[in-house]
């Protein structure tokens, strides 16, 4: 039983039921409920001198003849794996189209094992190179300009500080360039009566100081619930928590009630002040079906306005689904509306088939769930596991979805396989340096009968094609931590742009390796820095028809006449001849027809620059001004 008493209000005493909007015409159902959060505890790491960084760690795998989620699943993958035969399907890819692969920086070996099975990998990083590494259940604190651990500490001593009882998983943490802070979150208990989404945001920019702790209820409806599988997405006043609900009591992954998300006011997270928040649920498809995974999408290049995007998808259909759900959230919390249409993709995606490794051990691939995604530029691109039915092998599914804030977006995907490894959770980071770009690097851990259980990337050009295969760090053994063949290869993988780096990202993935004390087998990981190989190349945004700014050159005022065919939020933005971002100056809803925008140069030093006027949509102008 739980000891840490949460408190919360609802603030709206019923659930609103709204219809919404959807592409083809089909009724989407929502409820949503305001709930406050009140602050438990500021917490510094330094300040936690006790860390007996207890585990519980259940080494069996389902049986295949199991009633759970995960043996419904094998059992599934098995009956496919006894009839499929390989077919060619339009749209895969395989690693080496004439593109260079990603350039490879500092890396080094990140947590240490410490008992827990899956891994699931993830980081942040901040623009003045603090790293935060997580894995089941350790948070690791880097510097990397000094190269330094600067702490080490489990989930389980942040428990003890806040008196929570119960298990502790599924670490995730987010780094918010805006307000140059950490926002951290873990999962904690199994039963309604434990559940909790631990949830930390940093007071500064440095994550060895105070961290404001907040214990969110995981089940919030009070319907014998509890939460699972976190995902994290911010925009420019919120933070949003995607999970999974299952019953009371569930184990593996059974028992599923439904997927919902929290909007929270992110700031006044960093200000520790009482949480204001949004908890959307009851969210059904035309057809009365709930959603299974809601994965928030972030800005590539950080947040820039009140809107969010997410994603979810038909993730456990044995034979190919082309089905993809957008949801659009627009506004600040306990102001914002929802919509959810439904699209249908060009390339479908399937269960991934488990992934194999030496001496006869396979990696659980779990199902084809979106894991990431960033939108930059007028389109959103996302990855998740797949079939690659050409090779009968576990791939990635790398979908895009162009001018998702549209009547109609378009829905395309692409396949990336190889030919004697299977690729399973990938992560995607945007390194696109100006507002042409499409590029990005994915990252992933692969493995095959002849190669161990490694961590390897891809970049993708602005045509659409793949890189050579980089292996970023080469398993030295097989992983055997579970009885029988099955290992748990972990859930997910880190990945994120370094935003004052265009075209840098860092990534945490898993490896195998050995050692000699028990278990001798294990998962660890491994942390990289990688950077386009296209980062010396910068595009000039052309100008634009129609634009006018006067006067230029300038010396200190500076105003831009525009016309908008339709309200909008309108962002300005300075870049420099590179294409570099030198400040956005302003986000805001701006009404249609003629416009005139007004600012301040005297902070810009003698030179060119781009200034440009983009919605969240599409880039509406761009303009070149010179500064005298």
């Amino acid at each position: 039983m739980i000891i840490f008493p949460y408190i919360f209000r609802c603030l709206a005493a019923c659930f609103i039921l709204i219809a919404c909007s959807s592409l083809p015409a089909q009724d989407f159902t929502y409820q949503h409920q305001s709930i406050s959060i009140e602050k438990q505890a500021s917490i510094r790491f330094s300040d936690i001198k006790e860390d007996w960084m207890p585990t519980v760690q259940n080494l069996e795998m389902p049986s295949p003849l199991g009633r759970s989620y995960r043996s419904d699943l094998i059992r599934r993958k098995l009956e496919r794996k006894i009839n499929f035969k390989i077919f060619e399907l339009p749209g895969i890819h395989y690693p080496g189209e004439q593109v260079n692969i990603p350039v490879l920086g500092q890396n080094f070996k990140g947590n240490s094992f410490n008992g827990n099975v899956p891994n699931d990998n993830h980081l942040s990083i901040s623009n003045q190179g603090k790293l935060i590494s997580v894995i089941n259940s350790t948070i690791w604190i880097y510097d990397i300009k000094t190269d330094s651990i600067l702490s080490k500490l489990s989930f389980a001593a942040f428990a003890d500080t806040l008196h929570l009882s119960g298990v502790k998983y599924d670490p995730k943490t987010i780094y918010d360039p805006v307000s140059d802070r950490f926002i951290l979150a873990f999962l904690n208990g199994y039963l309604d009566s434990t559940s909790y989404i631990v949830l930390a945001f940093s007071q500064s920019n440095d994550p060895s100081g105070l961290w404001n702790f907040y214990a969110v209820p995981g089940n919030p409806l009070n319907n014998g619930t509890w939460s699972d599988y976190p995902s994290m997405g911010i925009s420019s006043g919120s933070l949003f928590i995607g999970v999974n609900t299952f019953t009371n009591g569930s184990t593996n992954n059974s028992g599923f009630v439904e997927s919902t998300f929290w909007q929270i006011d992110k700031n006044s997270g960093y200000a520790g002040n009482t949480l204001n928040s949004e908890y959307f649920s009851g969210m059904t498809s035309g057809s009365g079906k709930e959603f299974f995974n809601i994965t928030p999408i972030n800005k590539g290049t950080g947040p820039s306005s009140d809107s969010m995007l997410l994603i979810s998808n038909r993730n456990l259909d044995t034979l190919f689904n082309d089905s993809i759900f957008l949801f659009r959230v627009t506004g600040p919390v306990n102001q914002a509306s929802l919509d959810i249409i439904t699209g249908k993709t060009d390339v479908p995606y399937s269960l991934p088939p488990q992934a194999r490794q030496p001496k006869g051990h396979e990696f659980d691939t779990n199902d084809s769930r979106i894991l990431a995604g960033f939108y930059e530029n007028g389109q959103v691109q996302y990855v998740a596991c797949t079939l690659n039915p050409a090779t009968g092998f576990a791939g990635i599914y790398h979908g895009f979805i162009k001018h998702p804030f549209d009547t109609n977006p378009e829905f395309t995907a692409q396949i990336i396989g190889d030919t004697a490894a299977d690729l399973g959770y990938p992560n995607i980071s945007y390194t696109g340096k100006d507002s042409l770009d499409q590029e990005a690097i994915l990252t992933f851990n692969l493995t095959s009968p002849n190669l161990n259980p490694s961590c390897g990337a891809i970049f993708f050009d602005n045509d659409k094609s793949y890189s050579d295969l980089l292996i970023i760090h080469e398993g030295s053994d097989y992983v055997n931590l579970v009885s029988g063949a099955y290992e748990r290869w972990g859930d997910y993988s880190g990945s994120q742009r370094k935003y004052n780096e265009p075209g840098t990202v860092w990534m945490s993935g898993s490896y195998g390796r050995s050692r000699t004390q028990f278990p001798r087998y294990i998962n660890s990981t491994w942390i990289a820095e990688l950077t386009s190989p296209d980062s010396l190349h910068h595009h000039i945004p052309p100008t634009e028809a129609g634009v006018h700014a006067f006067p230029n050159p300038f010396r200190d005022m500076l105003t831009f006449t525009f016309t908008l065919a339709s309200p909008d939020m309108v962002t300005f933005s300075i870049y420099d001849l590179k294409g570099s971002l030198v400040k956005q100056l302003l986000s805001t809803y701006t009404q249609q027809g003629k416009n005139q925008f007004t600012f301040s140069a005297s902070p810009l030093a003698t030179g060119t620059y781009i200034l440009q006027i983009s919605t969240q949509d599409a880039i509406l102008a761009t303009e070149k001004i010179i500064k005298q």
